[in-house]
């Protein structure tokens, strides 16, 4: 969906956050992965952001991620967002599941 100026949702989301909260994307490449890198498919930027997108647009429940998420145009929108954000590591053409997030979450150690 494209506004006037020709801009898609996901960009002119990403750029209100960048505006607003210019520490955002560097602040996720902090978060320490706890998988092992060599089994790893999805970067943690984009397992964060999918969570973040699935707690936003109320998904409800992680199976939901697949079902509401899991279309070409927000894969297609994710990798987009990969691009600009973080170039380094390309997002994958598949959605990961929502159980593959429960467990990258509940392992992510929390800082008190």
């Amino acid at each position: 969906m494209a506004d006037e100026e020709g801009l898609d949702l996901p960009e002119v989301l990403f750029k209100t956050i960048q505006h607003f909260v210019p520490e955002f994307s560097p602040a996720l490449s902090r978060i320490p992965d706890p998988r092992d890198p060599s089994r790893t498919i999805y970067p943690i930027q984009e397992c964060i952001l999918v969570g973040l997108l699935a707690f936003m647009l109320k998904t409800r429940s992680r199976r939901n991620i697949k079902y509401r998420l899991g279309t070409p145009k927000f894969i297609s929108n994710m990798r987009q967002i990969g691009d600009v954000l973080y170039p380094q590591e390309p997002f994958p053409d598949t959605l990961l599941h929502g159980d593959t997030l429960n467990k990258l979450v509940s392992r992510i150690p929390v800082e008190l």
